[in-house]
């Protein structure tokens, strides 16, 4: 009977051994997997990439101030008085402004790749910390399997009948479960570091391609303006008696179709009556376009010209600067022309209360809508520019970059042919953009 009791004890110290031993083995992958992680690995360069982004964003900086001023010149200039001289000071400020815009887009293109480049090296990191502990890992199974159990501390442990140092050993066993359940959540983390960095590489990219467009736009946009003041003396021969001869000629065609919407959307404001806007303050979450409002909605005053109510807002800013879309919708018109709004869209609205109403920006440098488009809010509608009426000799007020946005009623609006070239012009019932935003 006492022989039978050895053998159970025997038995029992055995599988306590055993489990021991496996635990052991637990803790010794838990605390190489923990070295792994703590290893220090080469930073290469790191801070000195941190460093030029951390100067890039600070010239970056001092080029949008100074951009912002330009703009303000250009502003205060086409309130002046519309001269030959004037006129000149206006091409050169804006010559001057796409000149630094194009400065900023190649230090963003800098800035991008300096992101990409620290991104690329901190997966490489990431896939080396992994490497590592794999190969730590297998290094030390194999090494502990193939131990000499003489040889071995923790069968030193195992062949000890001492009660104390087995119950010091159960008591560490306690404490295994809870660090590999960490070491377990690290590995997670690391991964979906892995993954967040690799995304955001391809969101830089990608931001990195509209960058380059940006800049091809630029400079084709530099171009041009260099051109038109070039051809502006050439045409005035820099006498400001032709130059006002020349804003003369053109003072008719300009009244012409600025009185033409006029009248088509007060024939429309008459057939439909009075109506209440179904705007809301804050409906429309996002601005057209950062910038300076320059023109309100309403009256103007501006019968010189030929017209006197605004039918829109006026919004300056830098030339190619983006162009938002204000709401959910879908692009339910485009056209692209010398005089009037020159390159504009249209984009319908369905609002919350059951009503509907068409949103017209205008006078862009470049569109990037097509007709049928669905649109998100704050997808790009296109960039600002000047094209349409704002080329003209007679630039009047509204000389200069920007974005002409009106908000229409649904019904009753209309895209006509103008009866004063071949050219199309979105018509109706007009509400102040001030009520959506």
């Amino acid at each position: 009977m006492f022989e039978a009791t050895r053998v159970k004890i025997r038995n029992k110290k055995t599988k306590l051994r055993q489990t021991i031993l496996k635990s052991a083995l637990v803790v010794f992958l838990s605390l190489a997997l923990a070295l792994a992680n703590n290893i220090p690995l080469p930073d290469a360069g790191a801070a000195t990439i941190e460093q030029e982004l951390q100067a890039k964003q600070q010239r970056l900086k001092e080029l949008e101030n100074q951009i912002s001023q330009t703009t303000k010149d250009i502003n205060s200039l086409v309130k002046q008085q519309n001269t030959l001289q004037n006129s000149i000071k206006i091409f050169t400020a804006q010559i001057s402004q796409v000149t630094t815009q194009i400065v900023v887009t190649e230090t963003k293109i800098e800035i991008a790749g300096d992101k990409i480049t620290e991104l690329n090296g901190q997966i490489r990191i990431k896939e080396n910390e992994v490497e590592r502990v794999k190969q730590n890992l297998a290094n030390l199974i194999r090494e502990l399997y193939q131990m000499d159990r003489s040889d071995s501390t923790i069968m030193a442990l195992m062949n000890n009948d001492n009660l104390s140092d087995f119950i010091n050993a159960v008591s560490q066993i306690e404490n295994v479960h809870g660090r590999s359940y960490e070491l377990l959540q690290d590995i997670k983390e690391l991964k979906v570091q892995l993954e967040d960095n690799r995304a955001e590489v391809q969101e830089q990219k990608k931001e990195l391609e509209q960058f380059e467009i940006a800049l091809t736009d630029q400079k084709n946009l530099l171009d041009n303006q260099v051109k038109a003041k070039n051809d502006l003396l050439v045409k005035t021969k820099n006498q400001e008696s032709i130059y006002q001869a020349l804003l003369a000629q053109n003072k008719n065609e300009e009244d012409k179709i600025q009185q033409e919407i006029q009248d088509l959307e007060n024939k429309i404001r008459v057939q439909l009556g009075e109506r209440t806007s179904p705007g809301k303050k804050g409906l429309f979450k996002i601005w057209p376009m950062n910038g300076t409002l320059t023109q309100g909605y309403g009256n103007t005053g501006f019968r010189s010209l030929g017209y006197s109510f605004h039918n829109g807002l006026d919004i300056a800013a830098a030339a190619g600067t983006p162009i938002y879309n204000v709401y959910d919708g879908t692009v339910n018109g485009t056209g692209s022309s010398d005089k009037a709004y020159g390159n504009w869209a249209t984009v319908r609205y369905e609002l919350p209360n059951g009503r509907c109403v068409v949103a017209l920006y205008a006078h862009m440098l470049k569109r990037s809508v097509s007709d049928g488009q669905s649109l998100k809010g704050g997808a790009v509608i296109g960039t600002e520019g000047n094209t349409g009426n704002t080329t003209r000799l007679l630039y009047g007020p509204h000389r200069g970059f920007h974005l002409h946005f009106t908000v229409f009623d649904c019904e009753g609006f209309q895209i006509v042919k103008s009866v004063n070239g071949n050219y199309m012009v979105p018509v109706g019932y007009t509400y102040n953009p001030n009520d959506f935003l």
